[in-house]
């Protein structure tokens, strides 16, 4: 009976992956474009994120990673906050402004 249970979890979990990773590997593909258009490696994410690199590039890649939705998000603000203080930056240094952040 114990057998069957497991040897059923193992093929919905199977099935679950299929049935995400390419939407997943889209996303993961989106995260990675965003990081080296920004000019940082997986382990500045990594190490910015608290988490390792191999966890990062896993993301990036599409394959399953604990805690997905979170790291994504965590991701997405930290490159906001990346690309909001470029643009800032831009800003105040066009209008002869200091910057000083």
């Amino acid at each position: 009976m114990e057998l069957i249970k497991n040897d059923d979890r193992a093929a919905r979990r199977e099935a679950f992956l299929q049935e995400n990773y390419i939407r997943w590997n889209n996303e993961g593909l989106k995260l990675k474009e965003r990081r080296l258009q920004n000019g940082f490696s997986l382990q500045d994410v990594g190490n910015k994120l608290g988490t390792s690199a191999s966890r990062i590039g896993r993301l990036e890649k599409g394959l399953p990673v604990s805690q997905a939705k979170h790291l994504t998000t965590s991701y997405n603000l930290l490159f906001d906050y990346i690309e909001l203080r470029k643009t800032l930056r831009s800003f105040f240094i066009d209008n002869g402004l200091n910057w000083r952040v």
